[in-house]
């Protein structure tokens, strides 16, 4: 194979590499980012904490067992006359971490407090969206817990980025010297 051929090879594979990434993180975590971000600008009503606890999922990996905390909160809330019933803290919940049964973490910490915050039958503000109010949460914005993802997609979609930049830009001398002779 030619030089020429690699480049266009390697091209295609950044290429192609890059698609998936950015159809993923569009995906994945886009629309709960962006649902997250959004939520800033929600109003706000009165609800009631109606379930408040914390929730265990247990992952087995190949590694040893780890524990994934997650709050489980429920509670309602009534815009224009109308009553509902949710349980949605936030839109995003990246955890990327879990911790080992017998000891705790940054994010059962969290959990923690976030449960001890919100007993069950205590009055809380619930940021509903306007153009459908059964769509609301207790958190909104952007917070210290989606930076790291936000970090992380940056840096590999940046990366791919880069790469591609890298080969187009040989390829593109690679054709001119070839064109020249």
């Amino acid at each position: 194979m030619t030089t020429t051929n690699n480049v266009v090879l390697l091209i295609v594979a950044v290429v192609y590499s890059a698609a998936i990434l950015f159809i993923f993180d569009a995906r994945v975590f886009g629309p709960s980012l962006i649902h997250q971000f959004e939520s800033r600008n929600y109003p706000s009503v009165t609800g009631q904490v109606m379930r408040s606890k914390i929730n265990e999922i247990i992952l087995h990996n190949s590694g040893p067992t780890r524990v994934k905390d997650y709050v489980d909160i429920g509670y309602q809330y009534e815009v224009n006359q109308q009553s509902f019933e949710t349980n949605r803290f936030r839109y995003s919940e990246f955890t990327l971490s879990g911790h080992s049964p017998q000891s705790s973490s940054a994010d059962f910490i969290r959990v923690q407090n976030i449960v001890s915050a919100h007993p069950v039958g205590s009055e809380i503000k619930v940021y509903f969206n306007p153009g459908n109010p059964a769509d609301a949460v207790l958190s909104t914005g952007i917070d210290a817990n989606d930076e790291p993802v936000l970090l992380l997609l940056t840096l590999l979609n940046s990366v791919i980025l880069f790469l591609a930049w890298h080969l187009l830009k040989k390829f593109r001398t690679n054709c001119r010297r070839n064109f020249r002779n």
